[in-house]
């Protein structure tokens, strides 16, 4: 039987929270509160102000996930709750990939901490207007 933590990260309005809530066994612990003032071109009224808490049970493994704020104002949170981690998912939104740029730019700044394993994880792709899974050729 193994514990493992692992922190669920990535840019504001990825789906942190909600990616979360679903895996979890139990109802999750979140900081969510509404927004004090509109961010970017966002249409969320609420956002995570200092973590979400998840467990999930898989097999003999228990599963602790936490849940970093997306704001860039926040980011003292992610260096607390990024200690002692075994891994992390880094998820970006397949639909916007407007905001790719912004997200790899995210990940380099956690990866280059010495950050644990890390899993990219495309989320969204069921919703309308995600990118397809096909990989991409350079010229394309």
């Amino acid at each position: 039987m193994r514990v493992l933590q692992v922190l669920v990260t990535g840019p504001f309005g990825v789906g942190k929270t909600q990616f979360i809530s679903t895996l979890s066994d139990i109802p999750i612990v979140t900081t969510e509160r509404k927004m004090s003032m509109p961010f970017q071109d966002s249409e969320k009224d609420y956002t995570t102000v200092a973590m979400d808490y998840g467990r999930s049970q898989i097999n003999d493994d228990t599963i602790h996930m936490r849940g970093t704020p997306g704001q860039e104002r926040f980011e003292f949170m992610w260096d607390i709750l990024s200690k002692e981690v075994d891994g992390q998912l880094y998820l970006i939104d397949s639909t916007n990939p407007t905001e790719y740029d912004s997200a790899r730019h995210l990940l380099n700044l956690i990866t280059r901490k010495g950050s644990p394993p890390t899993v990219v994880v495309a989320n969204k792709m069921d919703q309308p207007g995600a990118v397809s899974g096909q990989p991409r050729h350079q010229g394309e």
